[in-house]
C-alpha cells in the first residue's frame, strides 16, 4: 500500500515538471507533518485499540491521495512564477502524512498479535514480501498504463488491507479505566524525557535514516535520470533489496546473538543492551554499500550494491522495533497496567513509543536527510551523495564502539526503573489523598 508511493510518486512529480530539489523539500514538509501528528494516532491505537485506528486511518489517507493527484495534475509544475504550484502540492502531501497511522499502528498491532518482539522479524518477512513485490507490480503497470496506474493500484491495496484488518479479532486489553489518548500521549512523552536507552535508540535511528536516504530518495532518480532505465527497472531494484532482507529479518534472533553477548535480563533490558554492536555491523555494511554505490557507472552495478540493503536496514531495524518494545513492556509491568501479568496486554505505551521510532526514522531523518541528499544530487551528482551517506555511516560505526554510548544502553534500564517506581510511589500517594 505505502511501498508503489514510496518509491515511484517522485518519479511521478517529476514527470510533471518538478525539479528533484523542489521534490526533495516536499517530502521534507510532508513527513516532517508526522512528527505532530503520528503520535496522536499511536496513542489513539494504544487507548482505542489498533484495528479502529488503522481503519478511520485507511479511509483519510485514501480521501488525501486522491486530493495529492487533484491538486499535482491541476498545477503548472515547478518554475519561476509557478512556485505556487510547489506550495499547493506540499500542503496536500502533509495532508497524507497526517492521514496515515499504518507504519506505528500496524508494528503496534504485530507485536500484541505476536506476543513480543521475539517474532517480529518473521513477520516483517512477509511484509518485505509485499514490498518488493508491490513495488516491482507498479513498476511493470506504470509502464503499461502509465502513472495513472498507481493510483488505482495504491486504492486496491488499500481496500485489501482493509479486508485483512476485518478478519482480526478485537483484543482484551487491560489498561487504566480513566485512560485517554491525550494521557497514554502524555505518559509515553514522559518515558522519553527520562529514559535515556530510548533517547540514545532514537538519536541513533534518526542518524542512521539521514544516511539512508541516499538510498530511498536518490537511487531511484539515478535509475531514471542518469541510467535512463524503466520503471520496471526501479522495481527490479525495490525487490532485490527487499529479497535480501528476508533471511536477516527471519533469522535477526539467531543472527543478533551470534553479533552479541546475548545478555538478557528483565523485559526492560530485553533488545536494548544488544543494540550498540548490532548497530555497529548494520553501520558498516551500509558504508560498504554506498561506497560501491559512489563508484556505479553502470544500471547493472547500482543493481548489485541494493542487495547489501538486507544486512544495513533489516538488522538495524529489527534492533531498533526489538529495543523500544523492552521499554514499552518494562513500563506497562513495572506501573501495574498489565493486571493478570499476561504479557499481550502490556501495550499501553507500545504504539506511543514506536511512533517515536517511526519519527525518528522516517519522518526526522529520512525527511531532512531526503532535503539535504536531494540538494546534493542538484548540484554535485549522485556520487556526492553516496559518499555523504558512506562518511555518516562510518562515524556511527564508530560512535557505537564509544564508551558513552555503552554506557547510556548499559545503565539506563535502572534509571528506568527508578523513574517507574517513582509515578507508582506518587499515584499511591494520590490515591491516598483521595
Amino acid at each position: 500500500m505505502t511501498a508503489p508511493w514510496n518509491r515511484f510518486a517522485p518519479l511521478w512529480l517529476g514527470s510533471r515538471g518538478y525539479s528533484v530539489t523542489s521534490l526533495g523539500a516536499m517530502r521534507g514538509i510532508s513527513t516532517l507533518t508526522k512528527v505532530f501528528v503520528q503520535p496522536i494516532w499511536a496513542a489513539c491505537g494504544d487507548t482505542y485499540g489498533e484495528r479502529a485506528t488503522l481503519l478511520v486511518s485507511i479511509l483519510f489517507s485514501s480521501f488525501a491521495l486522491f486530493l495529492v493527484r487533484y491538486v499535482v495534475l491541476s498545477g503548472d509544475g515547478d518554475g519561476g512564477e509557478e512556485m505556487h504550484a510547489v506550495y499547493a502540492v506540499s500542503l496536500a502531501r502533509m495532508f497524507r502524512s497526517s492521514a496515515s497511522a499504518v507504519s506505528p499502528v500496524n508494528d503496534a498491532l504485530v507485536l500484541a498479535v505476536l506476543n513480543g518482539a521475539s517474532a517480529y522479524g518473521g513477520s516483517r518477512m512477509f511484509g518485505s514480501l509485499a514490498w518488493g513485490a508491490s513495488s516491482l507490480a507498479a513498476g511493470v503497470l506504470i509502464d503499461w498504463y502509465g502513472f495513472g496506474a498507481l493510483f488505482t493500484f495504491i486504492y486496491a491495496t488499500s481496500l485489501l488491507y482493509a479486508c485483512c484488518l476485518l478478519t482480526i479479532p478485537s483484543m482484551r486489553r487491560h489498561k487504566s479505566p480513566t485512560a485517554t489518548a491525550s494521557s497514554t500521549m502524555k505518559d509515553g512523552f514522559k518515558l522519553l524525557w527520562s529514559n535515556r536507552s530510548l533517547q540514545a535508540v532514537l538519536a541513533i535511528e534518526f542518524i542512521f535514516s539521514f544516511a539512508m536516504a541516499t538510498a530511498d530518495v536518490i537511487v531511484p532518480f539515478q535509475f531514471e535520470q542518469q541510467f535512463q532505465t524503466t520503471r520496471a527497472t526501479n522495481g527490479i531494484a525495490a525487490m532485490i533489496s527487499i529479497v535480501c532482507g528476508i533471511p536477516f529479518f527471519s533469522f535477526f534472533g539467531p543472527i543478533s546473538k551470534a553479533l552479541t553477548s546475548n545478555r538478557r535480563g528483565s523485559t526492560v533490558t530485553s533488545g536494548v543492551t544488544d543494540f550498540a554492536p548490532i548497530l555497529q555491523y548494520s553501520a558498516l555494511i551500509g558504508a560498504l554499500r554506498f561506497a560501491l554505490s559512489s563508484q556505479a557507472s553502470t544500471p547493472f552495478m547500482l543493481l548489485a550494491t541494493q542487495a547489501l540493503h538486507g544486512p544495513t536496514f533489516a538488522i538495524n531495524w529489527c534492533a531498533s522495533v526489538a529495543a523500544v518494545d523492552g521499554i514499552a513492556r518494562g513500563y506497562s509491568d513495572k506501573s501495574g497496567l498489565a493486571l493478570d501479568g499476561d504479557m499481550n496486554d502490556s501495550q499501553e505505551v507500545r504504539g506511543t513509543l514506536l511512533s517515536m521510532l517511526t519519527l525518528a526514522y522516517y519522518s526526522l531523518g529520512n525527511g531532512l536527510g531526503g532535503f539535504v541528499m536531494s540538494n546534493l544530487y542538484d548540484n554535485h551528482g549522485p556520487g556526492s551523495c553516496h559518499i555523504a551517506s558512506c562518511g555518516i555511516m562510518l562515524l556511527l560505526a564508530y560512535g557505537s564502539t564509544s564508551h558513552f554510548l555503552k554506557r547510556q544502553l548499559m545503565t539506563s534500564p535502572k534509571r528506568f526503573g527508578d523513574y517507574v517506581s517513582s509515578l507508582i510511589v506518587a499515584e499511591q500517594g494520590t490515591q491516598g489523598a483521595v
